[in-house]
């Protein structure tokens, strides 16, 4: 079969599922789009054999049928697991035109590698669900525009966003009670909003929010009555216009 019928017959596939169940529908579809890519991404970067771009061809013309925009990773993907080891290939891999959004709705993981997104273009991450803290240097100086912080993260570790230029809001859940060292420095920062409860506590690091965008009456917590420790002085940590 040719790949364009291939490509026609998946399609057709797709169809069929979606009009009896949309959930099942988006989760074959992604799983077939991200098993495709990283099928052709790991055989292309680790034998160097570039015969594989046909079939790269075949899925991105896939894509472009939808509007799909997202990679979605999945728990208990073989691929998956390939993707996320940084001995072998990370998400910079990816910069593509067609694909900005990364959304880790589908996995349980409670951690990612350091240096995830370093120096990536992509847009909008949503982290995952359990994700316990954002790892070293996982944006750093990359083009991220927007970030979902989960409810279970509790530490942004040092030179998170260091240099992203392009990030100028970010939410800080309730459960985040550290912000290391330089994590937000020399951001594009110029809202952050603390959904802390009253009477929870979060420490600050030297340099953590150091930037030039950032102004003090947007640096701002729900609740007032949140203790803030500093682990340098005020200044050292917390700098606006």
């Amino acid at each position: 079969m040719s790949d364009r019928l291939s490509l026609c017959y998946l399609y057709f596939v797709l169809e069929e599922i979606k009009y009896y169940s949309d959930d099942i529908y988006e989760m074959i579809k992604e799983y077939v789009y991200i098993n495709a890519l990283l099928t052709w991404n790991t055989k292309i970067i680790c034998s160097k054999q570039f015969h594989y771009v046909k079939n790269f061809k075949m899925c991105k013309l896939i894509r472009e049928m939808e509007y799909g925009s997202k990679f979605i990773p999945m728990d208990n993907s073989y691929h998956t697991k390939i993707f996320l080891n940084t001995t072998s290939v990370n998400f910079n891999s990816f910069n593509t035109s067609y694909l900005s959004e990364i959304d880790f709705k589908y996995t349980s993981l409670t951690k990612l590698p350091t240096r995830l997104f370093t120096n990536s273009f992509y847009k909008k991450v949503i982290l995952p669900q359990n994700l316990k803290k954002i790892p070293l240097e996982c944006f750093y100086k990359s083009n991220i525009k927007e970030v979902i912080i989960n409810n279970k993260c509790e530490c942004i570790e040092t030179n998170a966003f260091y240099l992203c230029r392009s990030l100028t809001r970010i939410i800080i859940p309730e459960n985040v009670k550290q912000i290391k060292f330089k994590a937000f420095y020399n951001s594009g920062l110029v809202n952050v909003l603390f959904q802390h409860k009253e009477k929870s506590s979060i420490t600050f690091y030297k340099n953590s929010f150091i930037n030039d965008c950032l102004k003090k009456k947007n640096f701002r917590f729900i609740n007032k009555s949140i203790n803030v420790n500093y682990k340098s002085s005020k200044k050292e940590c917390l700098s606006w216009k």
